[in-house]
Parts: C-alpha cells; structure tokens; sequence
C-alpha cells in the first residue's frame, strides 16, 4: 500500500526554482517531513543538494550527514529523495536516483519524486510524478499540493 504523499508549499516552490535554475544539469536534493505516519507523508522542506552529474560520491555521504545533524536540532526526518533528470522527455528516475532512494528506504524516508522537466515549458500543473517504496518495488503513488502545510 502507498502512502498519501503531501507536498506543502515551500519545498514545492524549492524544487522548482532549483530544477529551473539549472535546466542543463541533472539536480538533485533530500525531502524532509515533520510527520510520517504510514499512511500519510507531508513534505514539509527540501534541501538542494548537487546540480551535476549525480552519482554515488563521498559528497552525497557527507551532505546526508549534515542533513541528519540538521534534521535532529529541528525535529524533522529524511522522508525522500529528489531528482530532475537533465533530458526534457525523461518521465522517470534514473537508476543512481533509485538507488540512493533504495539507501534512504532502509533508513528514514521511502520517497522519490521526479521532476517533469517538461512542465517548466509548457506550465501545466502536472510536475512530479512521486514513486513510494512497497512491496520492494517503486510505485508511482498520487500527491497533492498543500500551499498550507508551512504557513504559521
């Protein structure tokens, strides 16, 4: 069964903006939640992370750990992992994306979302498409945008 997955405003916005910053580059980030129950997941920050090629390197080891410190002093959690895929018809995850979603999925967080490279020309509301971890397998889930989640 997968998890209802909400994406609250500010990562949304984050995710955007550093996927249309660097349209030339694959770009990647970590998805942090407040909340993770099973059967619901709300996304409530995203930290970037690389805007080149992604692979498995000491600097990703090393950005997780900052993340977890961070996480532990605010009280949040590693729930996922992000990518956009540099080519503009590219719908799905690449396989480093999978994998390292694979590393986060033992952990913490059981997410991947894919960037729809596409929408930033043509503006349609379909931007993401979010894959959960169940049945060891990844299955594209539903989510939904929730401009309320970060508001104080």
């Amino acid at each position: 069964m997968s998890a209802a997955v909400h994406i609250g405003e500010l990562p949304f916005l984050k995710m955007i903006l550093h996927a249309a910053k660097h349209p030339e580059s694959s770009v990647n980030g970590i998805l942090l939640s407040d909340q993770n129950h099973d059967s619901q997941i709300i996304i409530t920050d995203y930290i970037p992370l690389f805007h080149s090629v992604i692979n498995l390197t000491p600097m990703l080891e090393t950005a997780l750990y900052h993340i977890d410190s961070y996480c532990t002093t605010k009280g949040l959690q590693i729930c996922g992992y992000f990518q956009a895929n540099e080519h503009i018809n590219c719908n799905t995850p690449s396989n480093i994306a999978c994998k390292i979603g694979e590393k986060l999925a033992e952990k913490c967080g059981n997410i991947v979302i894919d960037f729809k490279m596409m929408a930033l020309h043509r503006l349609t509301g379909n931007y993401f498409t979010v894959f959960c971890k169940s049945d060891w397998k990844w299955n594209e889930t539903k989510y939904t945008f929730n401009p309320m989640v970060n508001k104080n």
